[in-house]
This record gives C-alpha cells, sequence and structure tokens, in this order.
C-alpha cells in the first residue's frame, strides 16, 4: 500500500465515537478510529498497529501498518487533522446553522428533500466525484428554481459501499467546492434524497428502476463499465457479463441492471425509462444502447427488439475536471466552509452540458435552464471535447509521468509537455470540424490553462489510469481519420509510443510502479518486448509494436502499416535515449512556432518523426537501459504484482476514481 492509497482510503472513512469502535483502546486518534472503521465496514485493510506520535504545533502523525487480503502493506504516514476548526457536522437538520454562518457562498438548499410519490425521479449508476460536480450540481440549480425532478442513487458494484455509507450518514447531502484562480466557492448539495445499494437487495434495486417514477436511469461507470472489447463489441469473458448471462435477474454488471430492469419493465406492460449515458465516451449513448442491445439478444431476442423500438439513449457531452478527494481536501472544508462532511467533492470553476433531445415522452428536467445545452445534434461538441480535452489529457499524463511530473499542473509549467500538447492539438484539430459558437483555437487555449490550474491540483495516475479504454475512445477516431486524409499524424504516435514506455510499469530509472488498466496483464509483456525491457527481452521491432497497438485499438488499427511503423520509429528513438530527450528535441524543433494564443503563422507545418529524430540523433548520447536489468519479462511483471496487490483493491473501491 501506497502512501497515497492509505490516505485515500481513511478519506473516505467517517469518524465514529470511541465507543462505537470495538477495536480502539481509549485514547485512540480520529486517524486510528477511522482506520478499525476501515477494517470494520470494508474488510479489505486489516489494522496492523496504530501509534499516534506527539509534533509540535498541536498536529499529530499516525502510523499505520496495513494490509490488502493476504498482501502486507507498507508503512503510511497519516496527518491527524487538527481540532479546534469549529465545523458543523453536514446533515439535514444542520442546513439552518451551516446557512447561518455564511461560510457557503452558494447556499444550501431550500427545496422539500423529501422523497414524495409525485417526484420524477432519474436513478443514476455510478455516484463518484464527477457526478456528483456535475449533474447532481445541474439538478440541485433546479431544484432551487423549484423542480420536483430528484436523483436516487444506486450503487451496484462492492466498492460503492463506502460511498452509499458515507451519504447516508449525512441524509444524502455533500458539499461542493468550485476553485479557480479565486478562493473556492462552497455550495451544499442536495439534489440525490436517496441512495440503493443493490449488493444487499438486487430484487428490490430492480424494483425501484421499474417503478414509473423512474423516468430516467443516467450513468457515469467510465469506459470500462460498459465491458465491451477492442472492436466495440460486449465482451461476454468478461466475468460480470458472464455471470448476467447466467442469472438475468439478479444482475452485476451495470448493462446487466439496464437490461434486467428493462426485460421486467417489457414483461409487465410498462413504457420504458430513458438511458442517460454521462461517460467520456464518443457516441456515449449509442454505446451504451449497443452493449444493451448485444446482452439482450443472447437473453431473449425478443426484448432487443423491443429495446431498439422503444427505448431512448441520448448522447451527451460532459466536461468538468474532478480529482479525487483527498484528506487535505477535506481539512480545507472544515477550515473554509465550516462543515464535516466524510466525502466532500473538488473541481475546477468550469462546467459545460450538451444533451440530445430524445426521451420517453419528453419527460426530463428543463437542464437548459441552469446552463446546458439541449441540442438535436451532440457530435460537433462531442467530437470537439474528447478529441482534444481528454485525448490530450491521456496524450500528456504518460509522458509527464515518465518525466517525473505527479501533479497535472506542475507538468504543464513544463516546456516539453506544453510543446507536445500544441503539437497534439494542430494535428488533432484536422479531424474535428466547426463547432457552433466555438473558436476551436481559443478551446485550446482554454484547455491549457485549465490543465494548469494550481487549485485543482490534479493526479498524474488519476488520469493516466484506463489508458487502453481512454486512448481507443479518443484516439482510434483520429488515427484512422488522419490516414484516410493522408495528412501527418507523428505526434499522435508519439503519445501511442510514450503509452506504451508507461505501460511496462518501470521508469526510466528503473523504478517500478503501479499501472490501473483493464488490459494491464496484457499489455504491460507486450510493452516489456517493444521497449526490450528484461534480459531476455529482444525487442522484434514493427512486430511487437504491431501487436501492442492491435491489443489497444484493434484490427482496424493494427493493420495500418504506415501509423504502426510510425509508432516504432517513436519507440526506437525512446529505445535509445530517454522520452524526456525525445521530448526535448521536440520542444527545440517547434520553439518559437507556437504562441500562447495559437493564431502562429507555422502551426500548419507539422512537425515530423524524421524532424525531430535529426535533432535527437545530433545532440543527445546514446542511452542503454543499464538500470532496467532484471532476469526476464515475467520477473518486472511478477515484482510489479507484488506492489500493486497492496494498492488497487484499495483505490479501485474508490468511487470517483475516474477521469472526466
Amino acid at each position: 500500500m501506497t502512501t497515497v492509497a492509505a490516505h485515500a482510503a481513511l478519506a473516505h472513512v467517517p469518524l465514529v465515537k470511541l465507543g462505537q469502535c470495538r477495536r480502539c483502546a481509549a485514547g485512540a486518534t480520529s486517524a486510528s478510529r477511522r482506520v478499525a472503521e476501515l477494517c470494520k465496514f470494508r474488510q479489505v485493510v486489516g489494522l496492523k498497529s496504530a501509534r499516534a506520535i506527539r509534533l509540535p504545533m498541536r498536529e499529530r502523525k499516525l502510523t499505520v501498518n496495513a494490509s490488502s487480503k493476504n498482501s502486507h502493506a507498507k508503512v503510511a504516514i497519516v496527518t491527524q487533522e487538527p481540532t479546534g476548526t469549529g465545523a458543523v457536522r453536514l446533515s439535514q437538520e444542520n442546513l439552518d446553522t451551516i446557512a447561518a454562518a455564511g461560510n457557503v457562498h452558494c447556499g444550501v438548499p431550500t427545496y422539500s428533500r423529501t422523497l414524495t410519490p409525485d417526484r420524477p425521479v432519474i436513478i443514476h449508476l455510478g455516484v463518484g466525484g464527477f457526478f456528483r460536480s456535475h449533474q447532481a450540481l445541474y439538478l440541485h440549480k433546479l431544484m432551487q428554481r423549484g423542480s420536483k425532478w430528484a436523483f436516487v442513487g444506486l450503487g451496484v458494484l462492492d466498492f460503492d459501499k463506502p460511498m452509499y455509507d458515507t451519504l447516508k450518514g449525512q441524509d444524502y447531502l455533500y458539499t461542493l467546492a468550485s476553485k479557480g484562480d479565486r478562493a473556492p466557492e462552497y455550495t451544499v448539495v442536495g439534489s440525490i434524497l436517496d441512495m440503493i445499494y443493490a449488493p444487499d437487495d438486487k430484487t428490490a434495486a430492480l424494483e425501484r428502476m421499474c417503478d414509473l417514477q423512474t423516468k430516467i436511469v443516467s450513468l457515469t461507470i467510465t469506459e470500462k463499465g460498459y465491458c465491451w472489447d477492442s472492436d466495440g463489441n460486449l465482451d461476454f469473458s468478461n466475468e460480470l457479463i458472464a455471470s448476467d448471462l447466467d442469472n438475468i435477474s439478479q444482475p452485476w454488471s451495470a448493462i446487466g441492471f439496464l437490461v434486467a430492469a428493462l426485460k421486467l419493465r417489457m414483461e409487465r406492460g410498462l413504457k420504458p425509462f430513458t438511458v442517460l449515458s454521462c461517460d467520456n465516451m464518443p457516441d456515449n449513448g449509442h454505446v451504451a444502447k449497443k452493449m444493451c442491445l448485444q446482452l439482450a439478444e443472447k437473453i431473449d431476442p425478443k426484448l432487443a427488439e423491443w429495446i431498439e423500438e422503444k427505448v431512448p439513449f441520448p448522447v451527451t457531452m460532459v466536461d468538468r475536471i474532478t480529482p479525487i478527494t483527498t484528506p487535505e481536501d477535506i481539512q480545507d472544508f472544515k477550515e473554509g466552509a465550516k462543515i464535516e462532511d466524510g466525502w466532500p467533492v473538488v473541481a475546477e470553476d468550469f462546467t459545460q452540458w450538451v444533451i440530445e433531445d430524445n426521451f420517453v415522452d419528453d419527460e426530463r428536467p428543463k437542464w437548459e435552464e441552469v446552463g446546458a445545452l439541449v441540442v438535436e445534434d451532440v457530435m460537433p461538441y462531442e467530437l470537439m471535447k474528447l478529441r482534444f480535452l481528454n485525448g490530450g489529457h491521456s496524450a500528456l499524463s504518460y509522458a509527464a509521468y515518465l518525466l517525473g511530473h505527479r501533479e497535472v499542473h506542475l507538468a504543464l509549467a513544463d516546456e516539453r509537455i506544453v510543446t507536445f500538447l500544441k503539437r497534439y492539438f494542430a494535428e488533432v484539430e484536422q479531424t474535428v470540424g466547426a463547432v457552433e459558437g466555438v473558436d476551436l483555437r481559443e478551446y485550446q487555449y482554454t484547455i491549457i490553462q485549465r490543465f494548469s490550474n494550481s487549485n485543482i491540483k490534479d493526479q498524474v495516475q488519476r488520469i493516466a489510469q484506463d489508458g487502453s479504454a481512454k486512448l481507443f475512445n479518443t484516439m482510434k477516431g483520429p488515427i484512422l481519420e488522419l490516414l484516410s486524409m493522408g495528412k501527418p499524424l507523428d505526434t499522435v504516435a508519439l503519445a501511442v509510443a510514450v503509452y506504451a514506455r508507461y505501460m511496462a510499469g518501470v521508469d526510466e530509472e528503473g523504478n517500478q510502479f503501479a499501472i490501473m488498466d483493464p488490459l494491464k496483464d496484457k499489455l504491460r509483456p507486450l510493452a516489456c518486448y517493444m521497449y526490450a525491457i528484461g534480459e531476455d527481452a529482444a525487442c522484434s521491432g514493427v512486430d511487437s509494436s504491431r501487436a501492442f497497438v492491435h491489443e489497444v485499438f484493434g484490427r482496424e488499427v493494427s493493420e495500418k502499416d504506415l501509423f504502426v511503423e510510425t509508432v516504432e520509429m517513436w519507440a526506437g528513438i525512446v529505445r535509445s535515449g530517454k522520452t524526456g530527450t525525445v521530448l526535448d528535441s521536440l520542444c527545440r524543433v517547434v520553439r518559437g512556432t507556437l504562441d500562447d494564443s495559437f493564431d502562429d503563422t507555422k502551426r500548419d507545418d507539422m512537425v515530423t518523426y524524421e524532424d525531430v529524430k535529426n535533432h535527437h540523433t545530433t545532440h543527445h548520447a546514446t542511452f542503454t537501459d543499464a538500470n532496467m536489468s532484471f532476469d526476464s519479462i515475467e520477473d518486472v511483471v511478477d515484482s510489479i504484482d507484488q506492489e500493486e496487490s497492496k494498492t488497487t483493491r484499495l483505490i479501485k473501491g474508490l468511487p470517483g476514481v475516474t477521469s472526466n
């Protein structure tokens, strides 16, 4: 377990009174009580020891020695928050007290939060940080205006339990901090009126979805939650989908819950609900529909026909950078908002939502009254955001990590990262059509400013996780379109090559690091071969790069020789040096051709692999992988697995560990 993992785990366990915790002796610190509660309720971390150490300034640190299942964890140091902040515990009962204190700039809920039968309901799957900073906030603003609509959360997997327990313990209220270049603005959000934890009673969860009070079922389950393969089809080998097929009346996956609930509605002669995907994927509504249809076809072809004919799956574009909540954030809320919130949310001050107007009987909230765009065609907005913001986020994350950056805003202070990102934008821009009311160059500039927001402190590893799914969704389209247009795509190929280097799980100083990716077991050995990491790893050149590209993007891309060869050429430069020297060469080649406003005259003169190779060969000595000597690729994989086994169960179990 890393320190970050311990911090993340402890951050989301509510404090308990001393008498409630049998495992803590008298005098135990609040942090140790949190660890004990984590043991008690999640059964993931076992408390081995907790020793409070007195420090100056009335602070304390707790040494926690924990374990994940059967794997012993490293020692983590967790800072106990100072006392005496005057914070009020967040609850419905305390809203008047919180409002009277005047520390919540954007107010508290003034509407009724009783879930009466006359309220139209949206059931939401995937109650994490992004949902709470985005869709739940939009509805909160509408409810402040008198709207009757309300959210009911639905947790479908075991890792939803901490969020369920935390929100239930504070009447499903939470606090949001919007951070720009000024002091944060705090809002207490109350649009979630209830939450269901499906593993406790899946039948009851399905009945709630079948209730005609439920008009919409929305999703933020991340790309991997759709359980699709690299060819864009439902992965029937996925264990969750296989379990759905065994007994659809007791589903496991989010897709399974959708299909099971729609099946019940069809069998009962009820009209369907609208399925509203709010995940960062191209054609997210169409993807959700395709996955549901493919599962339904296996269960009952008549069900698939009914879904095809009756169920709307609107496409949406969502945007708001929302990092993982840290213990420091929780303390900031206590000191700034004077609110004790077990799981608050921090987000940037920018937000955007574009929604296709396609709902059952036109029943939906009037989101356009609070800033959303409801349009007939979302695609132009979606492509713009996915290819610039999401694709750019992923592209920079792997390069930034290999260059030693751990926070996004610090990476954006590195000229090499900014230049790489601008060149990436310049290539991808050729695949993005005109968007009504948007200046694409200004949009790109705004993205870089948003990434540079020092008040957000987003983690590079957060946006780097699940890369195979993210690259498939954000880069496959541009790759194929640039190839078909005969346009250069050298920087896009470089982004893929650097991603492959990252997936080896060993940095350029020989240090191992944990990878969180749904295809890590397949991609890590391929990446090690591609970069000849391991004594008996002999890189096979373009064949090794083709194998990696195929696993990420599928046959449609891996059969494109020009792209695969370009990826391999970049990999060859990285093998002979370091990622940093490659980006340094890129930066020097293009220096002076781009300014911060993106209105340069040389922007269309694309920088190619050959330009960088020539500079790199001239200015950088050959680098050998002397620090990366392992007996075999299997040793590399095994050593990283040992490190990951201590952390991934914790980190993956935390809702909100997603990139939006």
